[in-house]
């Protein structure tokens, strides 16, 4: 780093040199979790919206320092002590075997998540040791817990029932618009034809994409934890009605208009009906925050 950018920092915010090494340690904890969660978010995943949460992450940090009041921006770097020392190498060690692991099997979901809650550990033992607030930045870590896939108990669990909805969601709406449709399985079929709900068309990539959005408005607008939960409950709600929209809009598409046009119309309906519920979940969130007693989360020194 320059060293005018250094001083200029400095200036800004007394204590920085000293913290810097322990800032730039977690940087480097951070982008090896972002490279070893890399395949999952590969193009074609659920969970492609990872490549914005670390920038997401670095805003609301950012965010949450310049919200705390001047005399409060204080860094207390100190010097770890013999016990920190030793305690914070044997964690690095075991994570270094946890990479190795990583490595040897990218898709296997228990190392990655020992890794990431590695990661989160030693991040709150340097958050508290340079700002003496213990909680502050739980939000945040929240948020970048996002990109971690699921374990795979709750995404099967999530999907199944995903997708039960979606098909009985789909039936009685179907009927109104002429549609005799009927459940198989899980497929809808109508005169002989067969529409298959496979787990992509569950709408569990929209669902993860709007938890992930539900905590990041929550956090933009600094909510207080009650309508932070309630913004889950936005989230998946909004997920179930317009992935509910869209399978019925794909459905009519399929039997009326033919396979054909529904494969061409298959994406670009799934992303109208995303942005609409984006757009949902953030009107939800700009309405909490503009209530009385929005409990802004950022004026907590705790």
């Amino acid at each position: 780093m320059p060293q005018g950018l250094i001083k200029s920092l400095e200036a800004k915010q007394p204590g920085f040199t000293a913290a810097l090494p322990l800032l730039l340690f977690a940087g480097l904890l951070w982008g090896q979790l972002a490279l070893a969660l890399q395949p999952w978010w590969a193009d074609g995943s659920y969970y492609d919206y990872g490549w914005l949460v670390p920038f997401l992450c670095l805003w609301c940090l950012w965010a949450r320092w310049e919200h705390l009041d001047p005399a409060s921006r204080n860094l207390h770097p100190g010097t770890p002590t013999l016990l920190q020392a030793l305690g914070l190498t044997v964690i690095i060690l075991a994570l270094s075997a946890v990479r190795v692991i990583e490595q040897s099997d990218p898709l296997w979901r228990v190392p990655i998540w020992t890794h990431a809650l590695t990661v989160v550990l030693i991040w709150h033992l340097i958050l508290h040791q340079l700002t003496r607030r213990t909680w502050y930045f739980l939000p945040v870590t929240i948020l970048a817990l996002t990109a971690v896939p699921l374990p795979p108990f709750a995404e099967g669990a999530l999907i199944q029932r995903l997708t039960a909805a979606v098909l009985t969601y789909s039936v009685p709406f179907a009927h109104l618009l002429g549609l005799p449709v009927e459940m198989a399985g899980n497929a809808l079929t109508a005169e002989g034809r067969i529409l298959r709900i496979d787990d992509g068309c569950s709408g569990i990539r929209s669902f993860q994409s709007l938890l992930m959005i539900s905590i990041f408005f929550g956090e933009f607008f600094l909510l207080s934890w009650p309508k932070r939960l309630g913004m889950l409950a936005t989230g998946f709600a909004a997920g179930f009605v317009f992935n509910g929209l869209r399978t019925l809009t794909l459905t009519w598409i399929f039997f009326r208009r033919g396979e054909e046009l529904f494969h061409e119309f298959h994406d670009g309906v799934g992303i109208v009906t995303f942005c609409l519920s984006a757009i949902a979940t953030y009107l939800v969130a700009w309405f909490l925050a503009a209530s009385p007693k929005s409990g802004a989360q950022g004026s907590s020194n705790h």
